[in-house]
C-alpha cells in the first residue's frame, strides 16, 4: 500500500534495457484521482520507464516519440485492475492492457535502462499516488495478448472478479 505522501518501494537495479522488450504486469487499486501523471512506476533517470495515472487514465511516457500518452478509458477508484504494460522493442510499440483488454497501443519504447526503479513515485520522489499494488511481475519479453489473457484468467478470482 502506498499512501500518496512519502511511501515507495525501490528495486536494486533496472529491469529494462535499450535492446530488449519488457513487460510489467501488476494488480493495482487506486484510492485517489491521479493528476500531474501520478506515478505507479518511476525510474532511476528521467523517464526511462514511467507509468502513472492522469485523471484516472493510464499514462505511459515514451520519450523516443510522443511524450505522455493516455489510454482511452478511465479507471474507477476503489476497484482492483490487472494492468499490463508490454513494450515490444522490435515493433517499437507499447501496449496497455487493463483486465486483459488492450486500451492503447502507442508508438515508442522505454528509453534506457536505469540504475533502479521506484513504485509509488517518480525518479525525483515527486508525483506520489495513493494506491495498492497486489502483485507485480516483470518479464524480459513482450507479453502477447493471449499470455495477458491467460494471466488475467489465472488471477482474477483473487481480486473479486
Amino acid at each position: 500500500y502506498f499512501d500518496g505522501t512519502n511511501d515507495y518501494a525501490q528495486t536494486n537495479d533496472g529491469f529494462a534495457s535499450t535492446s530488449s522488450s519488457v513487460s510489467i504486469e501488476m494488480w493495482v487499486e487506486m484510492y485517489e484521482t491521479g493528476t500531474s501523471y501520478a506515478r505507479l512506476i518511476g525510474s532511476g533517470g528521467p523517464f526511462a520507464i514511467d507509468v502513472g495515472f492522469e485523471n484516472n487514465k493510464v499514462a505511459v511516457y515514451t520519450p523516443t516519440t510522443s511524450g505522455w500518452q493516455l489510454t482511452t478509458t478511465g479507471l474507477s477508484l476503489n476497484t482492483p485492475y490487472h494492468l499490463v504494460i508490454a513494450n515490444n522493442k522490435a515493433s517499437n510499440e507499447i501496449n496497455v492492457y487493463i483486465n486483459s483488454v488492450n486500451y492503447g497501443t502507442f508508438t515508442g519504447s522505454f528509453a534506457t535502462d536505469a540504475a533502479w526503479h521506484k513504485l509509488g513515485v517518480d525518479y525525483a520522489n515527486t508525483s506520489p499516488l495513493e494506491y495498492f499494488c497486489g502483485k507485480m511481475r516483470v518479464y524480459h519479453k513482450n507479453l502477447t495478448s493471449s499470455e495477458v489473457l491467460d494471466n488475467w484468467l489465472a488471477e482474477k478470482s483473487n481480486y473479486g472478479y
